[in-house]
């Protein structure tokens, strides 16, 4: 499944948190460093899972022998960005 950010989101950083305020519901979202992290990682285009990986991957070391698997986290922290409208799913 591919995601790209929502054209209905507006991103602000104030001090050391990083606001998103989604147009349609009103509602304004506290992104965790993780959280931004992915939703950068995403470009205009959009991108699958393993393509989100593969970006965050050049900035952080991901890998982890005592959590689950990179591309299971990140593909579940994507569709809860998608859940909130911060991403959209695309074709």
């Amino acid at each position: 499944m591919r995601f790209r950010p929502s054209r209905d989101i507006r991103v602000e950083r104030l001090a050391d948190m990083t606001l998103v305020f989604h147009r349609l519901s009103g509602e304004t979202h506290i992104l965790s460093p993780e959280a931004e992290a992915i939703l950068h990682a995403v470009p205009m285009g959009g991108a699958d899972g393993p393509a989100v990986v593969e970006t965050l991957s050049v900035d952080f070391d991901i890998v982890s022998a005592d959590s689950p698997g990179p591309d299971e986290t990140i593909l579940a922290r994507l569709q809860e960005l998608a859940d909130l409208g911060i991403l959209q799913r695309c074709p």
